[in-house]
Parts: C-alpha cells; structure tokens; sequence
C-alpha cells in the first residue's frame, strides 16, 4: 500500500505531461533513444520532486481542500515525503549529469525554481505562472 501513496503523491498523469513535452523536443531534435530516454527521466524525476514540493509546502491547505492527497491524510508523513522528493530531485540530477555539464547546469536551474515556486512563487502571480510553466 505504501508504494501507492507514493505513486499518488507524484501524480502519475502531470507526469505523462512532462515525458510527453520532453519526448517530442528530443524527436524534433533528432536525438537517439538512450538520450531521450535519460533525459526524459531526469525531467519526470526532477518534475515529480516539484510536485511533492509542492504538496508539503501546502499541506496544510490540502488538509481542507484536498484530504485525500497523501500528505494532507496523513498516509505519508511530511518527512517521509521531504525524502522521497529530495531522493526524485537528486535522481534526476544525476541523470542530468551524466548527460553533461550544460545538461546538468539546466536541470539545476529546473530543481531550483520547481523549489522556489512550492516556496514562494506559486503566490506571485504572473511570474509563478510563469515558473510553473517550465
């Protein structure tokens, strides 16, 4: 069961979204499979780190308007899932890396505003949406 919430909490269909985003600019890019499919992993893991991020930073709004997430139930404790997203960004990361340092550079840049938006940014209007959006 335990593995499930964990499933739920990075929200498999967002994640669809962003595998999808990444597998069309590689094939327009005309890139081989085993770096499209690196660098899809990196962006669902760093993108999945994000939403976890984000659903600790707002548990407390998920308590009333979304108790069925894992985190706002309480089915995963807030420091389970502060590991469980730093585990998914520092996966990704690495990922990131072996690809190469200018990969690496942006996924960095990724990690870092998918932070900053569960932080602070998603109140800030424009630019939270904008931030949001890469």
């Amino acid at each position: 069961m335990r593995l499930k919430e964990y499933i739920k909490l990075a929200r498999p269909s967002l994640l669809v979204l962003i595998f999808l985003g990444v597998l069309t600019g590689c094939i327009l890019s005309s890139l081989d499979i085993k770096t499209t499919f690196l660098l899809s992993a990196s962006a669902v893991l760093i993108g999945a780190s994000g939403i976890v991020f984000n659903d600790i930073f707002d548990v407390d709004i998920d308590r009333i308007n979304a108790p069925h997430r894992p985190i706002a139930s309480g089915r995963i404790s807030v420091t389970r899932a502060l590991i469980y997203a730093c585990v998914l960004m520092f996966s990704g990361l690495a990922i990131a890396l072996y690809l190469g340092t200018l990969t690496f550079i942006f996924a960095t840049v990724i990690a870092v505003l998918e932070i900053l938006y569960a932080i602070k940014l998603k109140n800030e209007g424009f630019i939270g949406n904008v931030v949001d959006s890469v």
